[in-house]
């Protein structure tokens, strides 16, 4: 509970340190070359490493109550909280942290210290879980911050600096076995009522540079109809994005690409 509470001011911190001069998003330059203190601190002494696999063995907590919600209550009562208490305290916990990894992973130098398969290994099962218990994210006081949603950043993230990690073969490995790009077009495309548009826009580049990198194959993401059936339908949403925003018609043309041909075998 304390940790929640700490997480959430550290958090805070980084993301204002995203707004000093010369902190943009993916700048080109390195993380000692910027103002950002709280960043720094994570990647120092193995802190990202650890908060990572906190985070999943949170996120396995989340799917042990969904089982068996009377887990929640019976964690509870030794903290002298009401169930309810306890849920945004576990809120706020997954926000805080969950934000404050996005923020230390735009930087490539977090990247090169991740255990990739442990890393794409999170991201498969937080959509993965939702897909299969839609009504979750309904439970959020504010859906832009559960994980669900921000792992869409995390690859993002991830692939905004592909070449710069130089395993990419490796990464795009990962990705065919934890079925990474279906399981975010079905996610996408399940809920793109509850998403904001700058979260489904990140989503969509963020499947756009995947499926524009030399080495994808569609043949080994999509091996069911049941996978491209969804992601197909995808291309109805490059299609609004691009006429609402002509500047994205070339980072988003690999998608839509992707989609039309999968079109065609469902």
């Amino acid at each position: 509970v304390a940790l929640a509470d700490r997480l959430q001011r550290i958090c805070a911190i980084a993301l204002m340190e995203q707004h000093l001069p010369g902190a943009e998003r993916n700048a080109g330059v390195t993380i000692w070359e910027v103002d950002k203190l709280a960043v720094r601190f994570m990647i120092e002494e193995a802190r990202l490493a650890v908060s990572m696999r906190s985070l999943s063995e949170y996120w396995q907590c989340v799917e042990n109550i969904q089982a068996n919600p009377a887990q929640l209550e019976a964690a509870a009562g030794p903290l002298h909280m009401t169930p309810a208490e306890l849920k945004a305290k576990m809120e706020q916990f997954e926000s805080s942290l969950g934000l404050l990894l996005e923020c230390v992973i735009q930087h490539v130098e977090a990247l090169q210290t991740l255990d990739m398969a442990s890393f794409l290994g999170h991201v498969k099962n937080c959509l993965h879980f939702v897909l299969q218990h839609p009504e979750h994210l309904a439970g959020y006081t504010v859906v832009d911050k559960a994980q669900p949603v921000v792992v869409l950043l995390y690859v993002y993230d991830l692939f905004s600096h592909i070449e710069e990690l130089r395993n990419d073969r490796e990464i795009m490995g990962m990705l065919v076995d934890h079925d990474i790009l279906p399981l975010m077009g079905a996610f996408v495309q399940q809920h793109q009522a509850r998403l904001k548009d700058p979260f489904k826009q990140v989503a969509l580049q963020a499947m756009a540079m995947i499926a524009d990198h030399e080495l994808f194959d569609p043949a080994e993401h999509f091996k069911t109809v049941d996978q491209k059936r969804p992601f197909a339908l995808l291309k109805d949403l490059c299609d609004q994005f691009v006429g609402a925003h002509p500047d994205l018609r070339a980072s988003l043309a690999p998608l839509s690409a992707l989609c039309a041909q999968l079109r065609t075998q469902v």
